[in-house]
């Protein structure tokens, strides 16, 4: 809101004008954040909304009073100046008015603002001689005065009667009842209905509540400058977001011409090598054969049999190899094309990984931006109108208006001091090359052979049992942690801690019948849950959590949900219940997009996870781990583990570059000896690759990428340890 001049004179008609229909202000009323508009403008707004509303300015919220518009606070303020820019215009453009004395219809040259009517020249001399008209004097307004440009706001309040009391409308008001909302009384008021009331002189209470506007004008402009840096701050990141993603991914394109031009000509050399060798073994077997032919002329009749059956013999051989050749140029031409369009597949999937953070970056740049603007918009409306409150000088225009904007100014005070400690990392995006070698992988990932460090998160975790049943990680690298809340199946807890153990922030949901909980990193910073009947989605940067019953998303009964994976391809939420021979395909909308039956046999999944267009299934019916295809067909049966007799497939993960970790437990169940092993699994053909055996109650497993460094973490059951063991590619 403009600031309105101390020379009434110099009044911009802008500053008289409503932003909504851009006229002069019909009956102004003013919003808790000190914007004002007509009540008409204001009553269609209010029509086509319901409770609430947001001010067009600055989009604060604002409660719709009872009564609509006419519950909304009258712009005392803002009337005083219409009246007079009403009385200026008149005069100056010598307008015809009846006369408030004479009733004659002259053009005026005088307001009594105590008469509240326009004067003629003759009654205006009336009204300066009349000894009985003494008082009028000081509320007289004349062309005069008006063309001296000396008109202030204060000067309009000195013309300007107090009020009258409403339920005494011959008495001036020289009292304020604060228990009616400072309402003007007069001296006969306080015999009578508001006898018990607050009651306060109108120049001491207005006294007090400039002072405290002008204290709380200072808070606000104290925290001034760090708003405005913060708005040129965000105004150049948003800018930095859009070129940051376009380099990302011109430097993911070079990458990937580069990987596919080294597989096309890997595929050229393989081609010339079969024909080479092709050729070799034609000429050598075409020396035998020659050999033979001279045997045969100097033998012919001895050896005739012998050598046809030779002969024969010898080019089965060939054949043999010819099409063992021919078989091993196309698996290997195969294995190429398959690896270039897996290759292609994953870019794929990259792009759209650094489209979706640029969107989101975006987003977020977004709604701080807009908060940060709407508060500024705010501030500058606030402390224009506490200038002209203060500059007025009036006791009443402060006593009416001071304390609406020292209730603005308060959450004002907050939001102006709210802090945005990430927006400066809105524009970082990751490596291309660890992206890149995320989707493409590494010749080989050995584990360490000892735990880097552990975790101590059990004083984080809410309740006496510390349990945690599920653990995953965002791609910024913080670990989310789930499991019940205090194991009396009331509640569940997710919570985000960093890789030092220190809690960013923890969110309880609140349930009946269980305490299973189990989590997967599903897009970015989201992550999915599932405990008992609940499937949900929870956003670890913005603390907000959806959720729905699973059984009526599937539309059937179905046992408890005990697993839950991402398909980072499709971008869908894939879950199983403990008892059912099918796994659910989610959307991101938490609606059933697929069914998978498992094979017969397994029903009994307890963790799942996704590897390319494999689903990974431990299923404790047979106690065995497996591969199957996406249309349910078994692919491979895992090895189990060697010594202490862990039997049980109890977890499942992968790392990025598509090794698969099986936690197996000891085959009797409710034993107090824990004992387990962690066992490594080549990404293509599921051999056995190493093993790391611990005798604690490890309950379940994650990766996570730390810097550039990915870390493979085992989470206890019970006591709130996390094992860390770090994964390095060679």
């Amino acid at each position: 809101m403009a600031s309105v001049s101390s020379i009434l004179e110099d009044i911009d008609d802008k500053f008289c004008q409503c932003c909504l229909c851009f006229r002069q202000y019909k009956d102004p009323r003013q919003l808790p954040c000190l914007h004002r508009y007509c009540s008409e403008c204001l009553r269609e707004i209010i029509d086509t909304t319901k409770d609430k509303f947001k001010c067009p300015l600055c989009q604060e919220s604002v409660v719709i009073p009872e009564n609509g518009a006419e519950g909304l606070k009258k712009d005392f303020f803002m009337n005083e100046i219409l009246e007079y820019v009403q009385v200026r215009s008149s005069l100056k453009d010598k307008q015809l008015h009846q006369c408030g004395d004479c009733s004659k219809q002259v053009k005026a040259t005088a307001y009594c603002f105590k008469c509240s009517d326009f004067l003629c020249k003759d009654c205006h001399d009336y009204h300066m001689t009349r000894k009985s008209l003494q008082e009028h004097r000081p509320h007289l307004l004349t062309l005069t005065d008006i063309e001296s440009r000396n008109i202030t706001l204060e000067k309009l309040s000195s013309l300007k009667e107090a009020p009258r009391c409403q339920a005494h409308l011959h008495n001036v008001s020289y009292l304020c009842c604060k228990t009616c909302g400072n309402l003007p009384i007069c001296i006969a008021c306080t015999y009578g209905s508001h006898r018990e009331h607050e009651i306060e002189d109108v120049s001491c209470l207005a006294e007090s509540e400039r002072g405290r506007l002008k204290q709380r004008v200072k808070s606000l402009k104290d925290c001034k400058d760090g708003v405005y840096e913060l708005r040129e701050a965000m105004r150049t990141i948003s800018g930095e977001i859009q070129a940051h993603a376009e380099g990302t991914i011109e430097k993911l394109n070079h990458k990937f011409e580069a990987r596919v031009e080294a597989y096309e000509a890997k595929q050229r050399q393989i081609s010339d090598d079969v024909v080479r060798e092709k050729d070799e073994i034609k000429k050598t077997y075409s020396r035998r054969k020659s050999a033979l032919d001279e045997e045969m002329e100097e033998k012919i009749q001895q050896i005739r049999k012998e050598y046809e059956g030779k002969q024969i013999e010898t080019d089965h051989e060939l054949g043999n190899l010819i099409s063992d050749k021919d078989a091993r140029y196309a698996n290997k031409t195969q294995e190429l094309t398959t690896k270039h369009e897996l290759l292609k597949n994953r870019l794929e999937v990259v792009r759209q990984v650094i489209d979706q953070e640029k969107d989101d970056k975006t987003e977020e740049s977004k709604r701080v931006s807009e908060h940060i603007e709407g508060t500024i918009s705010r501030f500058e409306n606030l402390t224009a109108t506490s200038a002209n409150i203060l500059e007025s000088n009036n006791n009443w225009t402060a006593v009416q208006n001071v304390e609406a904007i020292c209730q603005a100014a308060e959450p004002l005070e907050v939001d102006m001091k709210r802090e945005f400690p990430d927006v400066g990392k809105l524009s970082e995006f990751p490596e291309s090359e660890g992206l890149l070698r995320r989707f493409v992988g590494v010749q080989n990932v050995v584990m360490s052979e000892e735990e880097e460090s552990v975790l101590e998160v059990g004083r984080l975790i809410p309740g006496d049992v510390k349990c945690i049943e599920g653990i995953t990680s965002t791609t910024g690298g913080d670990i989310v942690i789930s499991g019940d809340s205090d194991h009396s199946g009331s509640g569940v807890h997710i919570t985000v801690i960093n890789i030092t153990g220190e809690r960013i922030k923890q969110h309880v949901v609140n349930s009946t019948g269980g305490y299973w909980c189990y989590c997967t990193i599903f897009r970015l910073h989201e992550v999915a849950i599932a405990f008992q009947d609940t499937i949900g989605i929870y956003d670890t940067r913005g603390d907000t959590y959806r959720s729905k019953v699973f059984s009526q998303v599937i539309n059937k009964l179905s046992g408890n949900l005990r697993c839950v994976a991402n398909d980072d391809v499709s971008n869908n939420i894939i879950v199983g219940c403990y008892g059912d021979q099918d796994l659910y395909v989610l959307s991101d909308q938490l609606e059933l997009v697929d069914t998978l039956r498992l094979p017969d046999g397994l029903s009994r999944p307890v963790g799942i996870a996704v590897s390319d267009d494999n689903i990974i299934v431990c299923d404790l019916g047979p106690n065995k781990a497996y591969v199957v295809n996406r249309n349910g067909e078994l692919v491979h049966t895992f090895t189990k583990p060697t010594g202490d007799n862990c039997g049980k497939p109890w977890s499942v993960c992968t790392d990025r570059n598509g090794y698969i970790y099986i936690l197996w437990k000891k085959d009797i169940y409710y034993r107090r000896d824990h004992s387990c092993i962690v066992v490594q699994y080549h990404p293509e053909d599921h051999s056995l690759l190493s093993e790391r055996s611990s005798k604690a109650d490890v309950s379940s497993m994650a990766t996570a990428l730390i810097g550039n460094i990915e870390k493979l973490l085992i989470a206890h059951h019970k006591g709130g340890q996390i094992n860390v063991y770090t994964l390095k590619e060679e």
